[in-house]
């Protein structure tokens, strides 16, 4: 019985441990990659600074930003985080983001999706270069 509890054990620990072909390859990392993931450790979690009804991404209304939202979780994104924070020009209490950074998962499949869903919304086929982080520029966003 304790063999058949270690062995569990070992199988579930095992399913912890990311695969290597669920490592993505740094190799191809350009110096923008690396200054990227700089910028994202500093930014803003966006989940919890949208909460405040004054904070918006920059041009888009609070539904379509949830549904963004939304479906870069559900496509696997494992972090959201905005900068590029302005006052609003005709009411400083508000602001609005127009940087929104995204953390892209480990595993391949994961990756190609959030890459894919990026692309998709800006319009640039997105190549995975390895890099852990891919930005949307909202500035004019609709």
């Amino acid at each position: 019985m304790r063999s058949i509890a270690l062995a569990v054990i070992a199988i579930v620990l095992a399913s912890c441990i990311p695969m290597a072909r669920d490592l993505p390859d740094e190799s191809k990392l350009t110096e923008a990659d690396k200054a990227l993931a700089t910028e994202f450790s500093s930014a803003i979690d966006a989940t919890e600074w949208l909460i405040d009804t004054k904070h918006t991404l920059r041009g888009l209304p609070m539904d379509r930003t949830s549904e963004l939202l939304k479906t870069l979780l559900d496509e696997g994104a494992t972090e959201l985080k905005v900068n590029q924070i302005v006052p609003d020009a005709n009411d400083p209490s508000f602001q609005s983001a127009g940087m929104l950074y995204v953390k892209l998962p480990r595993s391949e499949k994961g990756r190609n999706d959030v890459l894919k869903f990026v692309g998709k919304i800006t319009g640039i086929e997105m190549q995975d270069r390895g890099q852990s982080v891919v930005e949307i520029s909202l500035n004019g966003a609709q």
